[in-house]
C-alpha cells in the first residue's frame, strides 16, 4: 500500500479597517495565505465570496466573525477564523486633509490633490466655510461633492495656512463640528 502526503495549506489573513461605518463603508481583505488555490470568505453576515482578496459591504451593523478556508488542489483545507473581526457602526466618519495644491492653470482643478475636500460617510447633510487669517470668508459649500479650489474672486490665493469650519450630520442623527487648519501649498 503507498500513502501520499500532500502539504496543507495555511490560511491567513489581515482585514481593514477594524471599525466599518455605514452606508458605504468597504472592508478590505488581505489574504496572505500560502499553499493554496481556492479561497472561501465567510464575512459573518450571511455572504460569501470566493475571490483572492475580496472587498465586502455590510449592509447591517454589528459585530461579525470573519473566516477564511483555504485549500489546494488535492483537496487539502485551512481555515481561520478572526472572532470580533469588524464591527460595523451606523453613523459617519469625516476625514479631513491638511494639505492641498491648487491648479496653476486657473480654477476648478485637475483631480491631483487640488481639490480641498473631506472623504466622507454616512453623512446626509454637509457645510464647509474656508476662511483666511484675517477671518474672511473665502469659500462656503453644503454640497458634499465640492471643494475649495484654492482661488477667491477668480485669483489664486496665496500660500498660506487657512482655517476652516465643517458641519456635519450623520445619518444617524449625530451632528458634529470640525475646525482646523488647512496648509495651501503651491
Amino acid at each position: 500500500m503507498i500513502i501520499t502526503v500532500f502539504d496543507k495549506p495555511n490560511a491567513q489573513f489581515a482585514l481593514k479597517p477594524a471599525v466599518v461605518y455605514i452606508p458605504g463603508g468597504k472592508l478590505f481583505t488581505n489574504n496572505q495565505s500560502f499553499g493554496a488555490s481556492n479561497y472561501t470568505w465567510d464575512f459573518g453576515d450571511g455572504t460569501t465570496s470566493t475571490e483572492f482578496e475580496p472587498e465586502h459591504v455590510y449592509k447591517t451593523d454589528g459585530v461579525f466573525d470573519v473566516t477564511l478556508i483555504a485549500s489546494n488542489a488535492q483537496n487539502c483545507s485551512d481555515t481561520t477564523i478572526l472572532k470580533t473581526g469588524v464591527r460595523v457602526v451606523k453613523g459617519g466618519q469625516v476625514l479631513v486633509p491638511n494639505a492641498f495644491s491648487p491648479s496653476l492653470g486657473g480654477p476648478g482643478g485637475s483631480g491631483q490633490n487640488d481639490i480641498f475636500l473631506p472623504l466622507m460617510r454616512g453623512v446626509s447633510n454637509f457645510h464647509m466655510m474656508v476662511f483666511n487669517r484675517w477671518g474672511e470668508m473665502l469659500f462656503e459649500t453644503s454640497n458634499p461633492e465640492s471643494g475649495w479650489d484654492g482661488y477667491y474672486k477668480g485669483k489664486l490665493c496665496q500660500q498660506d495656512v487657512y482655517v476652516y469650519k465643517i458641519i456635519a450630520k450623520y445619518e444617524n442623527g449625530e451632528t458634529i463640528t470640525k475646525v482646523g487648519d488647512i496648509n495651501l501649498i503651491r
